[in-house]
C-alpha cells in the first residue's frame, strides 16, 4: 500500500447497539505515527452498519479497527481518495531506476497536498497553506501538473491576508500565528511570476502587483543599512527562518545563514518583481528594481564573504549555494566560490544532500542555471541519510517532513526537486511566458544513457526523447505549433581527432590516457606523468626536474642560463586546467603541489653534490624563489639588462620565463628570462606588500584560458570527468 488522502467507508456486521468502533490512520506502523482517528457506535440493526466520516478526511497509509465484534471483509472497506481535478501535465522516464523512483516519489506527494484549492504543508497535522512549502515546491507543481486554477485561488487568498502596512502572515488562507521567514512571505511575489511563466496567466501578477511593493515596503522597514533583518512576531506569524529542517549537523539557526539566505530571497524576490514589472509595461519601475537588487546583491557580498577562504555567511551549502544562484558572487570570485562549494560538499557532506526546504529548490535551479547535472545526480543517487533514496529504501511512498523520518511521512518540505528531471535531465527550460518561448538542453550525468520527458504547455505538447548511442547522442524532439525552442546538442560534434582517438582507446604515438578519481590520486598522477614525460628518474629526481626547465649543472651548482638554447626548455611542458580555483585540479593547487615537492628550503641540495641558490626573501604570496617557472600578468614597460647594458623592454601579460637569479642588497630582487626574449633580463623586488597584486605568479599550470596560442612541446591537461569537455576545450 501507500499514502492516501481519503474519507473511509466501512461495512460492519451486526453488532451491539452502542459497540464502540475506532479506526486509527497512520502513516507508518508505530505508537508516533497515529495521527488521527474516527469513533463510530453500533446501532444494532440486523443488516449491520455502513460507516462514512462525511465532515473530516485523513492522510495515512494504514487503518488500525479496534472494538469490532466481528472482523469485515476486505470488500467491506472502501477508500474515496480526494484530490483536485487538476490535469497530468507531464511524463518523465529514464535509464536509471532511481532517478524514477525519486520523481515518482515526488509526483505523487504533490498530489497528495494540493486539495481545497491550495496546497499544504501536511494533510494530517496542521493542513495549512504556508508559503515557504508553496514557494519550495511552486515550479515543480507547475511543472508536472496543470494547477493554474489552484494557484489562482491560492493567491487570491495570499492578496487577502495582506496587512494595510504590507505585512504578511507565513499562511493564507486562515492566517494563524504559524513559523516561517521572508521566504515564505516572498510566496506573493514568486507564485504569481511562476504562473505566469509556466501558464501564461497573469492574472495574479496584475491583481497583486501592488500589493508586492506593499510587502517590500514592510520590507524597508526592517531593513538595516541594506540588508533586511528579524522582524516581530505578530499573533498572526512567528519564528524569523533561514532554511528550515534541513540535514542533521548543518544549523539552521546561525544567526549569519539566516541573514544570507533571506536577503538572497528577497534578490531573488526582486529578480522576478523585474520580470513581472517588464511584462506589464511599468517601464520607472523595471529601473527602480533593478538597480535595488543590484544594490543588495553587492552589500551580501561586502557582508558576508569570507576572502580568505572564498566561502559565504556561515559556510553552509545554501549559504554558498544561494548568492551564486542570485548573482551576488562577482563574476572574478564565482569560480573560487563554486570550486569551495563544490569541495565542501565532498569533503564536509560526502557529496549528501545539504539542504532543506528553501534550499533544495535553490540547489536544483543553481545546477540547471550552471550546467551542473552531475553535482545533483550523486546526492540523489546516495542511500543513505539524508537522501530520497533512504526514503525509497525505507518504505516511504511519499516524501518526509525530516531527512530522517521525524514526524510526518506525508509533507511538501522536499519536493522542489521535481523541476530538475525536467529541466535538466529533460532540458526543458521557459523562457518567455507559457512556454511561447524555450529552451531544450539535455544536461546529462554521467550515469544516464536515455530519457524521455514530456511537458504540456498552453501551445501543446513539448516532447524530449534522447538516447546516447556510441559517440552520439540521438534526439526526437516535438515541439507544437506556436511556439520556438532554442535546442542546444548535449553531445557536440564528436568528429574531431582527439575525441576519436579517446572515446576507442586508439591513442597512438602522440596522446596518453590517464584516469583519476580522488584529488589524492590526482596529485600522484601529475607527478608520475611529470617524470615519464620529462624522462626524470624518479619522483624524487630533483637534478632532472631542473633540468627539464633548462638548467645546467656548472660544477656544483644548478644554473638557469639567459640564452638560446636552454631558455626555451622553459616550454618543453606544460601542465593545462580549465579551472584556476577549482580544489585540487585548478592552477593554484596544481602550482602549489610542484613548488612544494621540487621548490621547499628542503631541496637546496638537490642530489648527486649539485645545489641550487638559496631564496632567501621569496617573491609574493605563493613564495616565489630561484628556479621557479613564473608567469607575468600585467602588461608592462620595463627596464631590462642585455650584455650588461640597460635596454627599454616590454613584458607582455602571459609571457612565461624562469627565475634565473637572486640579487641581494640594495632590496632583494628576483631576475627573470622569459623564453620570448631569451637574454634578457628582467628584475621584480621581493616586498610585495599583502595588499597589492604580485606582477608574477607561478606557471607550472596554466589556464586553458592563458595558454592560448601557446606551443608547447608537451601539454598536460588536466580534467573533471564528471563535466561535459567541449571540441572547443581539447583543441
Amino acid at each position: 500500500g501507500r499514502s492516501i488522502l481519503a474519507q473511509m467507508e466501512y461495512r460492519f456486521p451486526k453488532a451491539a447497539a452502542g459497540n464502540r468502533i475506532t479506526a486509527f490512520y497512520a502513516d507508518r506502523i508505530r505508537e508516533e505515527g497515529i495521527l488521527e482517528n474516527d469513533i463510530f457506535l453500533a446501532s444494532g440493526r440486523e443488516g449491520g452498519d455502513c460507516f462514512r466520516n462525511r465532515f473530516c478526511h485523513h492522510a495515512f497509509r494504514y487503518v488500525i479497527l479496534t472494538g469490532c465484534e466481528n472482523e469485515p471483509g476486505a470488500g467491506d472497506i472502501t477508500a474515496y481518495t480526494l484530490h483536485p481535478d487538476f490535469s497530468d501535465a507531464s511524463s518523465f522516464s529514464c535509464s536509471d531506476k532511481d532517478m524514477n523512483d525519486i520523481h515518482d516519489l515526488v509526483k505523487y506527494t504533490l498530489s497528495v497536498l494540493t486539495f481545497s484549492g491550495y496546497q499544504v504543508d501536511c494533510p494530517h497535522i496542521e493542513r495549512l497553506g504556508y508559503g515557504g512549502d508553496g514557494n519550495s515546491s511552486t515550479m515543480t507543481t507547475q511543472t508536472m501538473f496543470d494547477a493554474a486554477p489552484i494557484y489562482y485561488n491560492w493567491l487570491n487568498a495570499w492578496g487577502d491576508v495582506i496587512r494595510p502596512d504590507g505585512s504578511l502572515p507565513h499562511t493564507a488562507p486562515s492566517p494563524v500565528s504559524a513559523g516561517g521567514g521572508p521566504y515564505w512571505c516572498g510566496f506573493i511575489i514568486m507564485a504569481p511570476y511562476r504562473t505566469l511563466l509556466n501558464y501564461g496567466d497573469s492574472r495574479m501578477a496584475e491583481r497583486l502587483y501592488d500589493k508586492m511593493h506593499l510587502w517590500l515596503s514592510y520590507v524597508d522597514k526592517y531593513s538595516v543599512d541594506g540588508l533586511l533583518k528579524r522582524w516581530p512576531d505578530t499573533d498572526y506569524r512567528g519564528w524569523y527562518l533561514g532554511d528550515w529542517i534541513a540535514p542533521d549537523g548543518i544549523d539552521v539557526t546561525d544567526s549569519l545563514s539566516i541573514d544570507i539566505v533571506n536577503n538572497c530571497s528577497l534578490s531573488q524576490n526582486l529578480a522576478a518583481l523585474k520580470e513581472l514589472a517588464v511584462f506589464l509595461d511599468r517601464e520607472d519601475d523595471v529601473r527602480a528594481i533593478d538597480e535595488r537588487r543590484k544594490s543588495l546583491n553587492s552589500t551580501i557580498h561586502r557582508t558576508f564573504f569570507h576572502p580568505e577562504d572564498s566561502t559565504y555567511a556561515s559556510r553552509s551549502e545554501l549559504d554558498m549555494l544561494y548568492p551564486l544562484l542570485v548573482g551576488a558572487v562577482p563574476d572574478s570570485l564565482y569560480e573560487a566560490v563554486r570550486g569551495k562549494m563544490m569541495q565542501r560538499s565532498s569533503d564536509i557532506y560526502g557529496n549528501h544532500i545539504a539542504e532543506g526546504l528553501v534550499g533544495i529548490p535553490v540547489l536544483a535551479d543553481w545546477a540547471v542555471k550552471d550546467n551542473c547535472p552531475d553535482f545533483v545526480y550523486q546526492k540523489l543517487k546516495q542511500r543513505d541519510c539524508p537522501g530520497y533514496l533512504y526514503m525509497i529504501d525505507n518504505d516511504g511512498t511519499t516524501t518526509w517532513e525530516y531527512w530522517n523520518g521525524n514526524r510526518s511521512y506525508i509533507h511538501n518540505c522536499f519536493n522542489g526537486i521535481g523541476s530538475w528531471f525536467y529541466q535538466a535531465i529533460g532540458g526543458i527550460l521557459p523562457e518567455e511566458p507559457g512556454y511561447r518561448t524555450f529552451s531544450i538542453n539535455p544536461q546529462i550525468p554521467s550515469g544516464i544513457t536515455s530519457a524521455d520527458v514530456t511537458k504540456e504547455t498552453p501551445y501543446g505538447t513539448v516532447e524530449v526523447h534522447w538516447k546516447i548511442d556510441g559517440k552520439r547522442i540521438r534526439y526526437e524532439i516535438s515541439v507544437p505549433v506556436g511556439a520556438t525552442a532554442r535546442f542546444t546538442d548535449a553531445s557536440g560534434d564528436l568528429d574531431d581527432d582527439v575525441f576519436i582517438q579517446l572515446e576507442g582507446n586508439n591513442l597512438g604515438t602522440h596522446l596518453k590516457f590517464k584516469r583519476w578519481d580522488t584529488q589524492d590520486e590526482l596529485q600522484q598522477k601529475i607527478i608520475e606523468t611529470i617524470v615519464e614525460e620529462t624522462g626524470m628518474n624518479g619522483r624524487d629526481d630533483l637534478v632532472g626536474f631542473n633540468q627539464s626547465l633548462g638548467g645546467e649543472v656548472n660544477g656544483v651548482w644548478m644554473n638557469f642560463p639567459k640564452s638560446l638554447p636552454s631558455v626555451l626548455k622553459i616550454e618543453n611542458w606544460q601542465i593545462l586546467s580549465p579551472f584556476r580555483n577549482a580544489p585540487g585540479l585548478g592552477t593554484l593547487s596544481i602550482n602549489r603541489l610542484i613548488h612544494d615537492k621540487y621548490r621547499s628550503r628542503d631541496h637546496l641540495d638537490l642530489g648527486n653534490g649539485v645545489r641550487i641558490q638559496k631564496t632567501r626573501h621569496p617573491y609574493g604570496a605563493e613564495s616565489i624563489g630561484y628556479g621557479d617557472k613564473v608567469i607575468n600578468i600585467r602588461n608592462q614597460g620595463k627596464t631590462g639588462r642585455r650584455d650588461g647594458r640597460n635596454v627599454d623592454g616590454y613584458v607582455a601579460n602571459g609571457e612565461v620565463g624562469i627565475v634565473n637569479l637572486f640579487w641581494q642588497g640594495g632590496g632583494d630582487q628576483h631576475v627573470v628570462t622569459f623564453s620570448s626574449q631569451p637574454g634578457v633580463q628582467y628584475a621584480w623586488y621581493s616586498n610585495v606588500s599583502d595588499e597589492s597584486t604580485p606582477d608574477l605568479e607561478l606557471a607550472y599550470a596554466l589556464t586553458v584560458h592563458k595558454a592560448q596560442g601557446s606551443e608547447f612541446e608537451k601539454a598536460i591537461l588536466v580534467l573533471d570527468g564528471t563535466k561535459r569537455v567541449s571540441k572547443e576545450l581539447l583543441y
